[in-house]
């Protein structure tokens, strides 16, 4: 074997240890855990669409959808891509265990 299959096969089988661990975890916690990861990843997925929606909300600007992706590009601009999601590890926090025991 070539050091290249070697590191190929140590990296499978480790992936399978992890996998088996997961396995010997109770369902409740496994469900908890899948539950709160998949909130965690829909909610970082509408983060952007959130803030320009909050940003709307304290503001007296009427809302216009076909605005909303100049609004977008705007915070992109003057705060920095990482801006869209401002806020959101409060939110991470929050829906973590919300959609784990949903």
């Amino acid at each position: 074997m070539t050091p290249a299959t070697d590191e190929t096969a140590a990296q499978s089988k480790k992936g399978k240890l992890n996998t088996e661990k997961l396995r010997e975890l109770p369902q409740e916690f496994r469900n908890l855990l899948s539950g709160g990861v998949a909130g965690m990843v829909a909610k970082s997925f509408v983060a952007p669409i959130d803030r320009i929606k909050i940003l709307y909300q304290i503001t007296a600007t009427p809302f216009h959808l076909r605005h909303v992706p100049g609004v977008a590009y705007s915070i992109f601009q003057t705060e920095g891509l990482s801006a869209l999601w401002k806020g959101n590890f409060a939110t991470m926090i929050r829906v973590f265990p919300y959609s784990g025991i949903q």
